[in-house]
């Protein structure tokens, strides 16, 4: 899906020869984990550091171009599926989605603003919003803020919460104690007493 069937080979090995598609992304899914050329390098034998950077840039770049083709919101026929498959992972009815953010490292822009981008951790990064579905699908990504920007904050200024607003995407979704609890969102009960209250709880960590 990344790249063209009958595209023209343009990266090589240290023989000359192509590399052909699917090392492609599984190189650049490896740069992706690890943020590492000398470790893909390690990794994937006979490639010159040069090629590999080469190819994370292509990759990268494709998948940018095509995010609106392959990231989106389940469609109102997909809803019922989307929610059945949630509960059977943790009987947790009406889910939809589930929504956390993760700080990617980065190094400093430099300038004024620099200092925007370091985390309550003490180092630079994106705080980077994602939701999912049940298998692991990503619905939708936020990767515009820094790294002092709150998760909640984050949600409270994205498209996610707008479409949800307006109805156009159904179902719950679940995050953590981070964000506000709301008609759309379900947070973690923070002191749960009954039976009812750890029962939520217990589908709600799952």
């Amino acid at each position: 899906m990344v790249f063209i069937e009958q595209e023209r080979q343009i990266h090589t090995d240290l023989r000359g020869l192509p590399v052909n598609k699917m090392w492609k992304v599984l190189i650049a899914l490896r740069f992706y984990a690890t943020g590492c050329y000398q470790l893909v390098n390690g990794d994937m034998f006979e490639l010159s550091q040069s090629t590999i950077s080469r190819i994370v840039k292509d990759v990268s770049l494709r998948i940018a171009n095509n995010l609106r083709a392959w990231v989106n919101f389940p469609l109102p026929n997909q809803v019922e599926i989307v929610q059945n498959k949630f509960y059977q992972i943790s009987k947790f009815p009406g889910v939809t989605m589930a929504m956390d953010c993760t700080h990617i490292p980065i190094s400093s822009p430099g300038g004024e603003q620099a200092e925007y981008f370091r985390n309550r951790k003490g180092w630079m990064s994106l705080n980077v919003q994602l939701i999912v579905g049940p298998d692991m699908e990503i619905f939708d990504v936020v990767t515009r803020w820094p790294g002092s920007v709150h998760d909640s904050r984050i949600f409270q200024n994205s498209r996610a919460l707008e479409l949800m607003e307006n109805g156009l995407v159904k179902g719950i979704c679940i995050a953590d104690g981070g964000y506000a609890q709301t008609q759309f969102v379900y947070t973690p009960h923070p002191n749960p007493i009954t039976n009812a209250q750890k029962k939520y709880n217990y589908s709600h960590i799952r």
